[in-house]
């Protein structure tokens, strides 16, 4: 497992805001009020992490280059300054699941805003048990601590936020819009792209903490996915032709959804504002598309999402509301 400290943060902070500048060890230790061995062993660290950084006897230390690895978790917490998600960020090489991770540590009562990353899940979950297949090959697996001040009635619209934030994050970096489909997977071409889980655990009046997890193909090819047994998949890499820094957009994603939970837990009409943006972006709204529910199959027409962020789908002439369903649709190639 990598993860950041508060000593590799503090070196790394003094190192990129001198460069091009050396920054002479008995700054860094007076500074930051630790010994010579702790900085060592935090330059250390950090170079392990692929961050560039010189030494020069005698003189000190010089910040050189960002990392070569995309999820260096003390150059993600570094870049998500001021963001109240990523801190801390924790990543493992290979995991049964990153969501077990997260519950369990909120059950330990750790605070909003941890992440927990994986190369690999070896049993990732997706919405109604299904397996959520996670192989090693550069795709983003993360897994978000939340613990929002809103009512458990409102926490469908957490699931629409982080569909939102993905959607509104690949757009801004790369000019990929996707398909939104109800309430959070997207779509490319009718193909998925990325897949978002919420789990939570609440009382009548209060919710404890909510784990989103989020599954992002992002550098490993479709002709791979495929391989390892994902159904109808898409990845990044085959829309832009090129690879794609993971990091990068985990902190896209982690920025947005942070203003998007800020934004219902303290504004005034946030709840509507947040729904209003998730109607005109949702590709589900007016689609033909069946829906699995634990009780069967219905199929229909969606006509609108609640203000709770629920499906309204007109069923035969019936207008029928989904809060938790598997949809498809019908014609998804159009997507």
């Amino acid at each position: 497992m990598l993860k950041a400290s508060p000593t590799k943060l503090a070196i790394l902070e003094k190192l990129v805001s001198a460069a091009p500048e050396m920054v002479p060890s008995g700054e860094l230790v007076a500074s930051l009020k630790v010994t010579r061995q702790a900085i060592w062993k935090g330059i250390e660290s950090l170079r392990e992490e692929t961050i560039g950084i010189e030494s020069v006897p005698n003189r000190g230390y010089r910040f050189s280059s960002p990392p070569t690895f995309d999820l260096s978790p003390s150059w993600l917490e570094h870049s998500l300054k001021g963001c109240p998600f990523g801190h801390p960020i924790l990543i493992f090489d290979s995991v049964d699941s990153t969501q077990e991770i997260a519950k369990e540590a909120a059950r330990q009562n750790m605070p909003a805003g941890l992440v927990i990353l994986a190369e690999q899940q070896r049993a990732g979950r997706g919405r109604m048990g299904r397996i959520w297949l996670s192989p090693t090959g550069g795709n983003l697996y993360a897994s978000i601590l939340l613990r929002p001040r809103i009512s458990p009635m409102q926490i469908q619209l957490v699931n629409l936020a982080a569909g939102l934030a993905a959607q509104m994050t690949l757009e801004s970096l790369f000019r990929v819009r996707c398909s939104l489909k109800w309430p959070n997977d997207l779509l490319w071409k009718g193909r998925k792209l990325c897949g978002i889980l919420s789990e939570t655990a609440s009382e009548t009046d209060r919710v404890h903490y909510v784990v989103t997890g989020i599954g992002l193909n992002v550098n490993m090819s479709v002709a791979d996915l495929a391989s390892a047994g994902a159904e109808n998949p898409c990845s990044l890499i085959e829309i832009r032709g090129e690879k794609s820094d993971r990091g990068e957009i985990l902190g896209g994603i982690l920025r947005r959804l942070a203003e998007m939970i800020g934004t219902l837990e303290t504004e005034t009409g946030g709840m509507q504002r947040l729904v209003n943006l998730y109607r005109q972006r949702c590709s589900t709204l007016g689609k033909e598309i069946r829906i699995l529910t634990d009780s069967g199959i219905d199929y229909g027409i969606a006509e609108n999402i609640t203000p709770d962020g629920a499906l309204e789908v007109n069923v035969r002439g019936s207008l029928r509301v989904y809060s938790a369903a598997d949809v498809i649709h019908v014609r998804a190639s159009q997507d």
